[in-house]
């Protein structure tokens, strides 16, 4: 229950999420813009890209926006967030951003520009692709609505401008409980 909400790929380069649930102490997301290559069901491994391994220290309420800086390489990129592993992630959310929309084809490991679309994961439903008229974009949509309606919105690339700017106006309001 995590959508990304902005993404910049050059100068100062970062991404933004909102979770829809609390997220309690303890819990850890692992980010990564490595390409995925859906015909054998594994990541491109490589140092060049980045990694975070995000742990919840104190409880992130349902609804916050979380900001992180840095990460994406200086072109267009992909992100995915997932728990697991690598050798066996549970995909949550995936984001793909400038130079060409998610291959259907063979995903070279060389080209760091390019990735599948896992499975698991829909376009306009928990991914997104977006091309921005420059090197960044923000969502700009509504702010409040159940988990579905606000992932809906989120994952709509109508619902997005081009902007450099990671911060969004608010955090939102998620209408429907879900214990943590």
């Amino acid at each position: 229950d995590i959508a990304f909400t902005s993404a910049k790929v050059s100068n100062g380069d970062g991404f933004s999420f909102v979770t829809f649930i609390d997220l309690c102490p303890g819990t850890q997301l692992i980010f990564s813009d490595m390409p995925w290559r859906d015909e054998t069901n594994k990541f491109c491994t490589s140092d060049e890209e980045f990694a975070i391994t995000f742990t919840v220290t104190s409880k992130i309420d349902r609804g916050t926006v979380v900001v992180y800086n840095n990460g994406f390489s200086s072109d267009g990129d992909n992100i995915f967030v997932f728990t697991g592993s690598y050798a066996n992630p549970t995909f949550i959310a995936g984001l793909k951003i400038k130079d060409g929309t998610w291959m259907t084809g063979t995903v070279s490991c060389a080209d760091r520009q390019h990735t599948r679309l896992p499975a698991t994961l829909t376009n306009g439903v928990n991914a997104l692709y977006i091309n921005p008229g420059g090197d960044g974009m923000r969502y700009t949509g509504t702010f409040t609505g159940t988990r579905a309606a606000l992932r809906s919105a989120i994952n709509n690339p109508s619902n997005w401008s081009n902007s450099t700017n990671l911060s969004l106006t608010s955090n939102f309001t998620v209408t429907d409980m879900v214990q943590d």
